[in-house]
């Protein structure tokens, strides 16, 4: 057996993807698949685990709630990509802890992709990134997502790494912050071509106390935080 897709209690409330220790990661292509409505402690919609790489194309996470990942959760074997022209929607999730869009352990890209209206109860309403996240291309949205008793609304990096091309980048109520790094090893956030939508992106570095407030400007280039 190379995969394991089912539905899941713990993991991936409409759908757990787990894969046996291979030396190479096993590939699954999940093509124009709604998961919505669902629920599991980790991964409320889909659960990407124990060494898989995940294919999403044309396909929504939607109204799903987890402790962590209310949209999405990816451990820290596996890997999950919407590839360029995929249009991934990550929307109306909601995460009890953190991660209300998706949670990121592993490695996660999401070209094309929009992530909104998702909601956490402490930290990373959108974005919630302990391994590597890579974001970008023309339609590109992570907006209107809500950290509520924690941090960044859109972005949380907890020593990981986030890097965002040519995205459209807002909180959900324009109070710090919309994106927050912390951490005791390299976290780092990598910003260009940011466009606001609706609020300016106040950044905080909590790993070196450095604060960026861009309310005075439209959009953030080459910032690198870490």
């Amino acid at each position: 057996m190379v995969a394991r897709i089912a539905q899941g209690d713990i993991y991936g409330g409409a759908l757990d993807v787990q894969g046996p220790a291979l030396a190479t990661n096993p590939l699954v292509q999940l093509l124009a698949v709604s998961l919505k409505n669902s629920a599991a402690p980790r991964g409320g919609g889909l659960a990407v685990r124990s060494g898989m790489d995940v294919e999403f194309l044309d396909g929504d996470a939607a109204f799903n709630r987890a402790s962590i990942g209310g949209g999405v959760y990816v451990d820290l074997t596996s890997t999950f990509t919407v590839p360029a022209l995929g249009n991934g929607l990550f929307e109306a999730n909601l995460a009890t802890a953190s991660g209300g869009g998706l949670y990121v352990e592993g490695a996660a890209t999401l070209n094309d992709s929009s992530v909104t209206n998702n909601d956490a109860t402490t930290s990373g309403g959108g974005l919630y990134v302990e391994g590597t996240l890579v974001a970008g291309g023309p339609s590109c949205v992570i907006t209107a997502n809500k950290a509520v008793n924690g941090n960044g609304d859109s972005v949380f990096v907890d020593d990981g790494s986030a890097t965002l091309t040519d995205c459209g980048v807002s909180g959900s109520t324009g109070l710090p912050f919309t994106m927050y790094v912390t951490g005791t090893g390299t976290p780092s956030l990598a910003l260009t071509s940011i466009q606001n939508l609706d609020y300016a992106p106040n950044i905080q570095c909590a790993s070196t106390g450095n604060m960026y407030n861009s309310n005075s400007v439209t959009s953030c280039n080459a910032l690198t935080c870490n």
